[in-house]
């Protein structure tokens, strides 16, 4: 075992170069280096199985690596933390150790002067970034990244001593100092336009986010999560490189680290990515208290990454997010609108492209019957349910859960498209009475198409949240519905028809 540093005296990176130059020569890290890669805090050293890393010696404003034990304890919390969500890319933390006779080596037995992490190296052209580029960023992996951030929410610690309105004006604080600061006084223009909305939004809602810092809602997050910090490793969407150096930036509410790859998504051009991740995530969660935040965390992270584009040189990139920020900014109208008709009818198309009309960035809240009742048995939206979980009793459940969410969501500001059948008379009542509760306007579609178009669509789905076959189908022919007062749409051509219909009535 390496012994601990005898000094600990600040240093420079100047007196690293040593321990640079020792970690390129052939055979020191088992492998040839292949490339070395400076950020604005570390330095990668590639070979062709590993990524080693290693901690600048500097200190800035929001970290410390200025001494060995500094850069030591930074390193083991990175491997810490970052195995909660990619526990096989981050291998070890090694030592570089000057020995008795003066040379340098690898977890040698003198004095440890540096530390390493070591990762398994992965394919960056899988980096969802690039993926995102180039029109690889599919349905699977909207899927896979809502169900990643479901997960790690629920499983990582909460940190009610951090977050809150204080911290989260701290933080817009910070990036507009360093977007003034910046020698390039293009990156100035883009503060003054973006900064002064979100501190009026911090303000305004000084109480709520107080109150989901109390509540647990602050939590050990990932804290950096934009598309470049995502991968596909081994086929699975893996998130990499969270915040190890700051407590005040990797301890945020949850809907804060969500909207970062949310706003990534919209600014790749992905809205309908970006959508599938932000309802998955609430249908699962039922965070809809939260949704008077989005703009503010939405448009936050949009300034983070103008903030970070901008100090890379990168003058297009900083002015696309900064633009999309000032869309983001601004809080939709909340409304309702209730789409029924029999299965097969299109509802779900319509829903998720009207709902991308209704609100910037992911779109309005879409709450899905056939995705509410998978989330209740506690499995994904595609996996099939038993006939017992579409029992009378079961259905009703639904219901009132899609009504107490529609509910949330509209008092705390943002659109609603309720997705279901609505064949019962008071179900369609009910879902009426919810948007004049929540002082929201209203609009009702119902969807018609003929049976055998019914049963030609329900016979062609796959890795789909409906388990509705033919059978159903052939029940629901059968039922009386009641009077339809909701405008009738008809629904047997292709989508863009159809959607065509439905914006018209609306």
């Amino acid at each position: 075992m390496p012994g601990n540093p005898e000094t600990e005296l600040n240093c420079s990176e100047d007196d690293q170069s040593q321990v640079v130059r020792f970690l390129a020569r052939p055979g020191v890290l088992g492998e040839a280096v292949e490339e070395v890669r400076t950020t604005h805090v570390s330095r990668l050293f590639f070979t062709a199985t590993r990524v080693f890393k290693l901690k600048r010696a500097i200190r800035l404003p929001f970290l410390d690596f200025a001494t060995p034990s500094l850069r030591r304890a930074a390193a083991e919390r990175e491997v810490m933390l970052n195995r909660r969500t990619a526990p096989d890319i981050y291998l070890a933390v090694r030592a570089v150790t000057r020995e008795p006779e003066g040379h340098l080596a690898l977890d040698g037995t003198g004095m440890a002067v540096d530390w390493l992490v070591e990762m398994r190296r992965f394919d960056d052209r899988l980096l969802a970034n690039r993926l995102a580029e180039s029109g690889r960023f599919g349905p699977d992996e909207a899927r896979a990244l809502g169900e990643l951030m479901i997960d790690f929410h629920q499983r990582i610690e909460k940190r009610p001593d951090k977050g809150g309105h204080r911290a989260m004006t701290k933080a817009i604080q910070d990036l507009a100092s360093a977007l003034t600061g910046a020698a390039d006084r293009s990156l100035a223009v883009f503060a003054e336009e973006l900064v002064p909305p979100l501190l009026r939004l911090c303000e305004r809602h000084r109480q709520l986010l107080e109150d989901r810092r109390s509540r647990g809602m602050v939590r050990q997050c990932h804290g950096d999560m934009h598309l470049g910090n995502l991968c596909l490793i081994d086929g699975q969407l893996t998130a990499f490189d969270c915040i190890e150096f700051n407590d005040d930036i990797a301890c945020v509410d949850v809907l804060y680290d969500l909207a970062f790859p949310v706003m990534d998504l919209v600014r790749f051009g992905h809205r309908r990515a970006a959508q599938t991740v932000f309802n998955r995530y609430m249908v699962a969660t039922r965070d809809y208290g939260g949704l008077s935040l989005m703009p503010l965390f939405l448009a936050g992270r949009a300034l983070v990454r103008t903030m970070a584009e901008g100090l890379a040189g990168q003058i297009e990139g900083a002015r696309a997010y900064a633009t999309l920020g000032e869309k983001l900014v601004d809080p939709p109208r909340p409304r309702l609108i209730a789409i029924g008709g029999l299965s097969g009818s299109g509802k779900s198309s319509v829903a998720y492209h009207l709902a991308l009309t209704l609100a910037p960035g992911p779109g309005a809240v879409v709450l899905r019957s056939d995705e509410i009742r998978k989330r209740m048995f506690d499995v994904a939206p595609e996996k099939r349910l038993p006939t017992a979980a579409y029992s009378r009793e079961a259905s009703r459940t639904m219901y009132v859960r899609m009504m107490a969410d529609a509910y949330q969501a509209l008092v705390a500001g943002w659109p609603v498209v309720a997705d279901a059948t609505f064949m019962a008379p008071g179900d369609r009542a009910a879902i009426e009475t919810v948007a004049q509760d929540a002082g929201a306007a209203f609009t009702g579609l119902w969807l018609d198409a003929p049976g055998e178009v019914l049963m030609t669509r329900v016979a062609g789905r796959t890795d789909d949240a409906s388990d509705a076959d033919a059978t159903v189908v052939a029940r629901q022919l059968e039922a009386d519905v009641g009077e339809i007062t909701w405008s009738r749409i008809d629904a047997s051509g292709d989508v863009e028809t159809v959607v065509a219909a439905a914006l018209s009535a609306l």
